[in-house]
């Protein structure tokens, strides 16, 4: 970002590119240049959000100003409709602009709780995702955090 900073031209450029929703803040700006000049990524009408970064529907109005029609989180967020395949997508109504799709520990046992609850009846339920973490997974298993729940 320094050079970025101390080249005029370059900031005027990366600050257009930021309003038409083609920044991204981890790519450098050469590479930037590059796809901008040899790919189609351009004009994009729906936008799969998987960065973990931009959870919430304010975060992601970026997108929309850019063109996109719809913008789909692919992690939980605090305030985004939530829908998950075969447990309440029925409640989709294509209105949403901004949507999440939970996280991928969720959409794993959503269906499976929902089919238990069907048929027995849930009444409490906890949940535990274990990650491998800094360690051989032989050696043992550390929990780590995670907003799936």
């Amino acid at each position: 970002m320094a050079q970025v900073a101390d080249n005029p031209q370059l900031w005027a450029f990366y600050s257009c590119l930021s309003k038409r929703g083609l920044f991204d803040p981890f790519i450098s700006v050469d590479f930037m240049v590059y796809l901008i000049k040899h790919d189609s990524t351009q004009c994009v009408e729906y936008i799969v959000e998987a960065t973990g970064i931009f959870t919430t529907i304010d975060k992601c109005q970026s997108y929309l100003q850019a063109g996109a029609k719809k913008v789909i989180i692919a992690a939980p967020s605090t305030d985004a409709p939530m829908f998950i395949i075969e447990v309440n997508e029925e409640k989709y109504t294509g209105k949403e602009t901004v949507l999440s799709n939970a996280s991928c520990t969720t959409n794993c046992l959503a269906p499976l709780v929902k089919v238990i609850h069907e048929k027995f009846g849930i009444i409490e339920g906890l949940m535990t995702t274990s990650w491998r973490a800094e360690r051989g997974a032989a050696q043992n298993i550390i929990p780590s955090s995670t907003d799936a729940a």
